[in-house]
């Protein structure tokens, strides 16, 4: 499926353009920078998190499985959700993260997503490879 390529090399381009953000943050300190990222921890983990979630992707495409559409999607959904969450907690640290509030119910559908998507595809690749 090339959507897990197209969506893989996505995560590659915002993991550069998160890298970029953290040095314009932290080493040459631009003021507007300064005040957009308050927690560049937080981006730090976005940043790692995308060329991961990239690389699983990048992976199911290599091996060459005919994979549902209905795991595939969520997959790349949840890839791409997951790590911009922490790049929204960089921005805007004291979020409401309760189960009810937007971040809380958007957090759990991009985890429910992730899950359904990845754990999907890997299962279908473990059935075909033990069938």
């Amino acid at each position: 499926m090339k959507l897990l390529v197209i969506t893989g090399s996505l995560l590659v381009m915002l993991s550069i353009a998160t890298g970029w953000l953290l040095v314009v943050r932290r080493y040459l300190a631009l003021s507007p920078v300064v005040k957009l990222i308050k927690d560049d921890g937080r981006l730090l983990k976005g940043h790692l998190e995308y060329p991961i979630m990239a690389l699983l992707l990048f992976s199911f495409y290599a091996m060459n499985f005919d994979l549902p559409l209905y795991f595939v999607l969520p997959a790349c959904v949840g890839a791409c959700t997951n790590p911009s969450l922490h790049c929204v907690l960089a921005i805007m640290p004291g979020v409401n993260r309760n189960a009810t509030s937007p971040f809380g119910v958007f957090s759990t559908l991009s985890f429910l997503l992730t899950t359904i998507g990845l754990g999907g595809m890997a299962g279908a690749v473990l059935y075909e490879v033990l069938r």
